[in-house]
C-alpha cells in the first residue's frame, strides 16, 4: 500500500497565524484606533458633568479676582501613573493659551479669548484642541500673582495648583 501523508495545517501553523494576526493588529490597527479616538478627544470640548456644573456655577457667584493671572503658570504632576506637565500662559489681551504633555501621548495645545464671570474663566474663540477649554467655564482661585488653582470637583479629578514660571 502505498505510504498516505495527512495534508492540512499542524498545530505550529496555526499558532503562527494566530501571533501573525495578533503583531498585525498590535502594529497597524490598534494605532490607528487609539489615533483615531485620540483626534475625536482633542476636538470635542470635554465633557460637562453635574459636579463640574455645581462647581463652576458656585464659583461664578464668587467675587472676580481682583490679580488677574499674566505670565505663564505650570505645573507637575501624576495621572494614573503616567508624568503631566500642564502650562498656562495668559497674555495682555485675555488670551491663554494652554499646553498639556503626558508621557507617551502627543503634546494637546490651544489658545481662547477669556473673561471672567465671578472666579470662573470663560472662554471664546478656541483655536486648536477644544479639549482643553470647558464650555461651561473652569472654575480658578488666584491666590497671589505667583500661584493659580485651577479648581475640580472631588469626582472630576484634583485640583491643578500652577505657579508662575516667568513675568509678563
Amino acid at each position: 500500500m502505498a505510504n498516505l501523508k495527512q495534508r492540512g495545517y499542524g498545530f505550529p501553523e496555526v499558532m503562527f497565524a494566530i501571533v501573525v494576526a495578533a503583531a498585525v493588529y498590535m502594529l497597524a490597527v490598534d494605532p490607528y484606533l487609539k489615533d483615531q479616538r485620540f483626534r475625536e478627544m482633542k476636538s470635542n470640548y470635554p465633557e460637562v458633568t453635574i459636579d463640574s456644573k455645581i462647581l463652576v456655577d458656585s464659583y461664578s457667584s464668587k467675587p472676580e479676582p481682583k490679580d488677574h493671572p499674566r505670565g505663564r503658570y505650570e505645573a507637575e504632576f501624576q495621572i494614573d501613573g503616567k508624568n503631566v506637565a500642564v502650562s498656562y500662559y495668559f497674555d495682555d489681551k485675555n488670551t491663554v493659551t494652554k499646553e498639556m504633555k503626558i508621557a507617551g501621548i502627543p503634546k494637546i495645545s490651544g489658545s481662547a479669548q477669556y473673561q471672567f464671570n465671578g472666579s470662573v474663566l470663560m472662554f471664546s474663540e478656541v483655536i486648536g484642541d477644544k479639549a482643553l477649554f470647558p464650555e461651561i467655564g473652569e472654575a480658578i482661585l488666584v491666590e497671589n500673582p505667583q500661584t493659580i488653582t485651577m479648581l475640580a470637583s472631588k469626582k472630576d479629578g484634583e485640583n491643578i495648583q500652577l505657579s508662575r514660571v516667568e513675568k509678563h
